[in-house]
């Protein structure tokens, strides 16, 4: 019952957001050298690139240029109009890069073919995901044979995502992680564990798996004395079904405003806890301790062979009694920090990279641009 009421919940909280924060602008677009698709790749731009070298194109019903619509259907009248509005308005702002972090936008893919070919297209992917955009694109390949699906630049998280996505886009992949974890790093602290991190997963998945692993994380930082953190994920404020299943005075709430105070737990004296989240094998591309609940399960969700890997292994376990909880947080706590960083890598590559200061990606897309 809670998982109909939070999809109504996050519907109506969508369209309300969709309404107040919709953007209408009378002018013509201004030149820019990096057109940014889509505006909830503002954190990920505003890392790469200069804010004053960039503009966006909204979608999704993020805004609407009037100068570009007026002049498209005086150009072109009513036919084709959302290509022949895309075509005008990246022909005006006559872009050298088109970026976006909205990596499984099927439409983005289409760009370079349908309205501007005169720009390198990055690809740029923000988090772990289902497989509905992998059998998405396969439906609209097999239904229109002689087109297909491209970008210049796609930067993957791993090895993982990129074996699956060469079957459907033509590009060059190049495999560097998360930019916001790559460039949010914290300073060194003692390497011993003071505190459990628990990562929260998205309610409408499987918000009832979470609530078994956050009563063995309160649990066993009763039992062995370590303070619990309970992150939220990016602006939001899931405490009120939190607070129907538990005591919150048994761990601290954290609701994060922005990326910066989300990253500000990573670090060596914390251990993440989690079943289902893109921050938690960021935390463990860094080298840092943690461990996921739901690793074999959230392969087969994302599409991936889950007989690849083992039911058990150095930071997962599908067991969620508090008996194996006990047994592999203690486990890792105990683990030697330099063998955990060794041990770990190997998946890490596979799962998540890790580009400190987003060097490489900044290098490639250098080199993209004196090469063109």
């Amino acid at each position: 019952m809670i998982k109909y009421y939070l999809i109504i919940k996050y519907l109506l909280r969508d369209f309300l957001k969709t309404i107040i924060f919709f953007r209408l602008s009378f002018w013509k677009p201004e030149k820019k050298k990096i057109l940014i698709y889509d505006r909830k790749s503002t954190d990920q731009a505003n890392i790469l690139f200069k804010r004053e070298n960039f503009t966006f194109f909204y979608t999704r019903s993020q805004g609407l240029n009037l100068y570009v619509l007026i002049l498209n259907l005086f150009k072109n009248g009513i036919k084709n109009f959302k290509v022949n509005y895309k075509k005008l308005f990246f022909r005006i702002v006559s872009p050298k890069i088109v970026y976006t972090s909205i990596d499984n936008s099927l439409s983005f893919y289409k760009l370079k073919q349908e309205c501007f070919n005169n720009a390198i297209y990055i690809s740029d992917q923000n988090g772990m995901r289902d497989n509905s955009f992998y059998l998405e694109a396969k439906k609209y390949l097999a239904r229109n044979r002689k087109s297909f699906l491209y970008c210049d630049i796609f930067f993957v998280l791993g090895n993982n995502e990129k074996k699956k996505l060469k079957k459907i886009i033509k590009t060059n992949f190049y495999t560097f992680g998360s930019t916001k974890n790559n460039f949010y790093i914290n300073r060194k602290r003692k390497n011993k564990i003071k505190n459990l991190i628990f990562f929260s997963n998205k309610p409408i998945i499987n918000f009832s798996r979470d609530f078994i692993l956050l009563k063995n994380a309160i649990r066993f930082s009763k039992k062995y004395n370590y303070k619990l953190y309970y992150v939220d994920r990016l602006k939001k404020r899931y405490l009120i079904y939190l607070n129907k299943h538990f005591n919150i005075q048994d761990f601290t709430y954290i609701s994060p405003k922005n990326s910066s105070e989300t990253y500000s737990f990573f670090n060596e004296n914390n251990l993440s806890i989690f079943n289902h989240s893109s921050l938690g094998y960021e935390f463990i591309a860094r080298g840092f301790k943690g461990v996921s609940f739901g690793h074999n399960s959230d392969f087969l969700f994302h599409g991936r062979n889950r007989n690849k890997y083992p039911k058990e292994g150095i930071f997962w376990t599908e067991k969620l009694d508090y008996k194996n909880f006990e047994s592999k947080i203690l486990t890792i706590i105990n683990y030697d920090f330099i063998k955990w960083k060794f041990s770990t890598l190997k998946y890490s590559k596979e799962l998540m990279c890790f580009d400190k200061s987003n060097l490489n990606k900044k290098k490639i897309i250098k080199n993209f641009k004196i090469e063109k």
